[in-house]
């Protein structure tokens, strides 16, 4: 088993992975 630190930080990563681009297209798209 993975230690939950570990789990955390990986889940982190996850999330910014999908949510940056999201995040990038509005800054880009912002007039």
């Amino acid at each position: 088993m993975a230690p939950s630190g570990n789990s955390l930080i990986k889940s982190a990563a996850d999330a910014m992975s999908l949510i940056w681009p999201a995040v990038s297209v509005s800054l880009i798209g912002l007039p």
